[in-house]
C-alpha cells in the first residue's frame, strides 16, 4: 500500500500510456489489467480514493466511523440514556481495531488497482466499482484473494493463505453485525437511508 502513501504525496503526476498497462488477471470471465508500476495511477483515480489508503489503515471504513459517532449521539440525546448500548458499540470499535485485516476493504482498495477495459482509468466511478466488487464476490474471496496480482497488492494475505475463505467470511459477518447494531441505535432517516443502499454502497459512500 506504500504506492498509494506515494501517490498521494506528489505534486505532479506523470501522463499514463498503454505500454504502462499489463494484464492483471481474469476473474469471474472478465479480464482485469493493472498499471506496471502502481505510482502511476492518475491523478483524480487516486485522490478520489485516497479514503481507501486511510480505511486500510484504520481497519475500518469512514462511512462506519461516521455512523458510530452519529449512533452514540443519538444514544446521549436521549431523556433515558442507555449505557450498555453505548459499551456495545465502543466493544465493536475495539473488534475491528484488532482484526489483523478487513478483507472487504481489500476489495475496495484493488478495486482502484485493477480495472477492466470498459473503465476510464482517469477517473474512479463509485457505482460502477460497487458492482465490479460484488462480481469478484461471486468468483469466491479464498480464490480472488489467492491471485497473486491481488497479494502483491496487499502482501498480508499471502500469511492467510491456507483460512483466507473461512477468514475473510468470518470478517463479512462479523461487518454486518456491527452495521445492524448501528443502525438501530440511529435516528430513524438515517437508519432508512442506510437501509436503502447495498451494504457495500454504505461502505463506500
Amino acid at each position: 500500500m506504500e504506492f498509494l502513501k506515494k501517490i498521494f504525496n506528489r505534486s505532479k503526476f506523470p501522463k499514463v500510456t498503454e505500454n504502462e498497462i499489463v494484464y492483471a488477471f481474469t476473474c469471474d470471465g472478465k479480464d482485469y489489467f493493472q498499471f506496471t508500476d502502481f505510482n502511476n495511477i492518475p491523478a483524480l483515480r487516486g485522490l478520489k480514493t485516497m479514503v481507501f489508503y486511510e480505511e486500510m489503515k484504520m481497519k475500518c471504513s469512514l462511512s462506519y466511523l461516521k455512523a458510530h459517532c452519529e449512533a452514540v449521539d443519538n444514544i446521549l440525546s436521549q431523556t433515558k440514556i442507555n449505557i450498555f448500548e453505548i459499551k456495545k458499540l465502543n466493544e465493536q470499535m475495539k473488534e475491528k481495531a484488532t482484526i489483523a485485516l478487513d478483507t472487504e476493504l481489500v476489495y475496495k482498495l484493488a478495486s482502484v488497482v485493477f480495472f477492466d477495459k470498459s473503465e476510464n482509468i482517469n477517473d474512479y466511478d463509485f457505482a460502477y466499482n460497487i458492482k465490479k466488487v460484488e462480481s469478484w464476490k461471486n468468483f469466491g474471496a479464498d480464490a480472488f484473494f489467492l491471485l497473486q496480482p491481488v497479494q502483491e497488492l496487499v502482501p498480508v494475505l499471502k500469511s492467510m493463505k491456507e483460512n483466507l475463505g473461512k477468514y475473510s467470511q468470518v470478517v463479512q459477518e462479523l461487518n454486518k453485525q456491527h452495521w445492524e447494531n448501528l443502525l438501530h441505535n440511529l435516528p430513524p432517516e438515517k437508519m432508512q437511508t442506510l437501509k436503502d443502499k447495498s451494504y457495500f454502497s454504505a461502505m463506500v459512500m
